[in-house]
């Protein structure tokens, strides 16, 4: 219960890490049919029923655009964020002192839902990256259950 990973009432605590990268188009290889000809807004007069293989160099803005733009919008188009939650002293479920590798993922599951309902922290979203919706700790308290979220870290 005293242990470093533990909250300071013997829970763990619990990590959280979220990988951001701007997608690049890359599809050369599919080799995806399309229709291409007058109707279809293609070029170079080609008959209604021809149909041709899309490469990503075709791609308004290139296969680069997503990443550029975030570049752009955004000042990177790479980061990561981590951060921990405790549950507090009371959990809402069975948070037993050891547990089965297969049980792992339900309980992380549930610690992680009562972490944000209770503290609110679903607030966080797309919005979030340039513009942190809380600074340091976050805590709430519904019923017998505090629970606190530290605000994530970004590495870019």
């Amino acid at each position: 219960p005293n242990a470093q990973w533990n909250d300071a009432w013997g829970n763990p605590l619990f990590m959280a890490a979220a990988v951001y990268h701007a997608p690049r188009y890359d599809f050369d290889d599919v080799n995806e049919l399309v229709p291409w000809g007058p109707e279809s807004g293609g070029g170079g007069g080609a008959p209604p029923a021809t149909e041709r293989v899309v490469v990503s160099s075709e791609l308004h803005g290139g296969r680069d655009f997503l990443y550029r733009k975030a570049q752009n919008d955004y000042g990177y188009a790479r980061a990561v964020y981590l951060t921990a939650g405790a549950v507090g002293p009371a959990a809402d479920f069975d948070l037993p002192n050891s547990w089965e590798e297969a049980d792992e993922q339900e309980l992380i599951q549930n610690a992680w839902t009562q972490i944000l309902e209770v503290t609110g922290a679903d607030m966080w979203d797309e919005t979030s990256f340039n513009s942190q919706p809380w600074n340091g700790v976050l805590s709430g308290t519904r019923g017998a259950s505090t629970s606190y979220i530290i605000q994530p870290s970004v590495i870019r």
